[in-house]
């Protein structure tokens, strides 16, 4: 299936060979911000400008959970990407700060607990276009159209992600603002993509830019990977 949600409040399923529209769910109250798929466990999540974050079941199409950020994330105060990683059993949002909660394996419906404690340092300043996550690295990586990339280290005791780099890509891509960006298969090379048709290559352990051209084959992973 292919899910989707826009400007008009509604998450709508498609089946994925035909484009036949499946369903049409309500219930957000602001632009649907990011929508992810966790087919294994039979459910799907998206959440919205507001920071409400709702569950829904796959073949059913009801929402099975929702549950609201309550802590601020200024400037803009809304959420702007969403990941589900079933290795960690977290739900992820990110805004100005990533949101984290902890759901049991399998059961993404489960009770959601509190979300994450905020970070002492500064958030991001503008609306984040994209979260990941690398198993390799045990980090969260998230990052804003005004070009800032947080790198976040998950401690699993605590469910916390104190953050340990920030840096900004930018001069990497002349000054446009950033609309896609996705890690590649390994978890250590950060793609990002601009708004001026611009792809470029980060080490997310140092934040320099890699310089070398990109390959077709990585290319077409970054298409992949980044939808």
């Amino acid at each position: 299936i292919i899910v989707t949600g826009g400007a008009d409040r509604t998450v709508r399923v498609w089946q994925d060979d035909s484009l036949t529209l499946n369903a049409e769910l309500h219930g957000h109250k602001t632009v649907v911000a990011d929508v992810v798929v966790n087919e294994p466990a039979l459910h799907f999540a998206s959440c919205d400008a507001s920071r409400c974050v709702r569950v829904w079941h796959l073949h059913t199409y009801q929402c099975v959970q929702s549950v609201t950020d309550l802590e601020p994330h200024p400037p803009e105060n809304k959420l702007g990407a969403l990941m589900v990683d079933m290795v960690s059993h977290r739900l992820v949002a990110a805004g100005a700060y990533l949101s984290i909660w902890g759901v049991e394996p399998k059961k993404m419906a489960a009770e959601l607990s509190s979300p994450r404690a905020k970070d002492t340092v500064q958030g991001h300043t503008s609306s984040v276009v994209s979260i990941a996550y690398s198993h390799r690295f045990g980090q969260f990586i998230s990052l804003c159209e005004g070009g800032e990339v947080h790198v976040n280290e998950y401690q699993p005791r605590s469910g916390t992600a104190p953050r340990i780099l920030s840096f900004n890509t930018s001069n990497g891509h002349d000054g446009a603002l950033l609309s896609a960006g996705t890690l590649d298969s390994n978890g250590s090379r950060l793609f990002t993509g601009s708004a001026n048709g611009l792809v470029r290559l980060w080490n997310t352990n140092s934040g320099e830019a890699m310089v070398e051209e990109m390959s077709e084959a990585e290319a077409r992973e970054f298409v992949v990977r980044a939808g």
